[in-house]
């Protein structure tokens, strides 16, 4: 089995003389594996900045740099400045991730993984006639959209008519409703060889954390390993292994995430998120708290450098606890609440307050807490009692 410091050791042969700089707004994109790296670098700015902003006005050192997701804007900069970006092309990270076309590229290769869906403009459809194809309560998402921010459910013939008047040339993807629970899985694409992470379940919407019911607010392995079946990790897999063949014709490389439904045994597949994934930093840490196998991080740095894959074809180190809570920013919201939450002594959890840029952001993650054993969900959509603890520290 290739270990982890293996492809560390490759890595750093690799960047020996030009370093590999990490520019992100948010410093913990970057994160996991920087103390094995000898020639990596952290650029991001204070107060906080996008990732274009810093592209456009700081000196950057010469050097390999990666991006969390890339964008015209920011494949535009680095080209301008001489900056040799590793992402993958904007255009493939649009054909993927935009909700209209992702779905139009979807149903060509897992049409029976996908909900009922129509697409189009709302002055073109008329209620009854979505309500019989979609049911009367169904999903609205706008074309681009993030952590659940551009996402409604549509509850009934009010609710349309209103988003209808408002937004009447506005193209938007329509799908039935299903009810079930959520897990999503960081995939990476190293040449030709399909890497799979671990599931986790994608918390999401509890109120305790975020006002928007689709955002995501955490994820949990220990539950997804306690209650996914061999049967589901097939599916899971089957599904998983059709998007990436497909995505290795289009020579994507590195890192993306696909969200999963799962109603009652049958699996259908939610969104693709073609960059890294926001869980994919604490994943690799638990990776090396767990053993010494390949880190889903490593992978990531790996094949967006284009280090040759091992002959012995790499794993992905396996984990099977852990889990991590994103407070998300809320209207009303107190700041003494966490500094409660930041000033209790040493728990079974790590708080990590971000940093926050001049201007606040509706739904921008102010707070993560993460564990290393166990979890914090008990069901689908219930706290255990770790999380309660954290709730009713926010209370007090």
């Amino acid at each position: 089995m290739i270990t982890n410091q293996q492809i560390i050791d490759l890595i750093n042969k690799k960047t020996e003389n030009d370093p590999l700089l990490y520019i992100t707004r948010n410093k913990q994109r970057a994160l996991g594996i920087e103390k094995l790296l000898t020639n990596y670098k952290i650029i991001t700015a204070s107060p906080l900045k996008d990732t274009a902003e810093i592209i456009e006005k700081t000196v950057i050192p010469k050097g390999m740099a990666v991006v969390f997701k890339n964008n015209s804007k920011i494949q535009r900069l680095t080209a301008k400045k001489g900056i040799k970006l590793l992402n993958p092309d904007f255009c493939l990270v649009e054909k993927y991730e935009n909700k209209i076309s992702q779905y139009q590229w979807l149903k060509k290769i897992i049409p029976e993984y996908l909900p009922e869906t129509i697409i189009g403009l709302p002055k073109s459809f008329l209620f009854n006639n979505i309500k019989k194809k979609l049911g009367g309560s169904f999903i609205c998402q706008f074309n681009r959209s993030h952590s659940g921010e551009g996402t409604q459910i549509i509850e009934n013939k009010k609710d349309w008519e209103k988003l209808k008047k408002k937004f009447p040339q506005r193209p938007l993807r329509l799908s039935k409703l299903i009810s079930g629970e959520t897990f999503t899985l960081n995939v990476c694409i190293w040449e030709k060889c399909i890497l799979l992470g671990n599931p986790s379940y994608q918390i999401t919407g509890l109120q305790e954390f975020t006002d928007l019911p689709f955002a995501t607010i955490g994820n949990d392995w220990s539950y997804a390993n306690k209650n996914l079946s061999k049967k589901d990790l097939e599916s899971i897999k089957k599904i998983t292994e059709k998007i990436s063949n497909v995505m290795i014709k289009d020579e994507w490389k590195g890192l993306f995430g696909i969200d999963f439904i799962r109603e009652k045994e049958n699996w259908f597949v939610v969104e693709i998120n073609a960059r890294q994934p926001a869980s994919v930093n604490l994943e690799t840490i638990l990776q090396q708290k767990q053993g010494n196998g390949l880190t889903t991080m490593t992978a990531h740095l790996a094949a967006l450098l284009d280090i040759p894959l091992p002959t012995d074809n790499p794993k992905i180190q396996k984990i099977n606890q852990g889990a991590q809570i994103l407070i998300r920013r809320k209207n009303g919201q107190n700041s003494a609440e966490f500094k409660k939450l930041l000033s209790i002594p040493a728990q079974e959890w790590i708080c990590d307050k971000r940093k926050m840029g001049t201007v606040p952001i509706e739904n921008e993650v102010i707070c993560s807490i993460q564990k290393e054993r166990g979890g914090f969900i008990k069901q689908h959509n219930q706290w255990n009692s770790d999380a309660q603890k954290i709730i009713k520290i926010l209370e007090k």
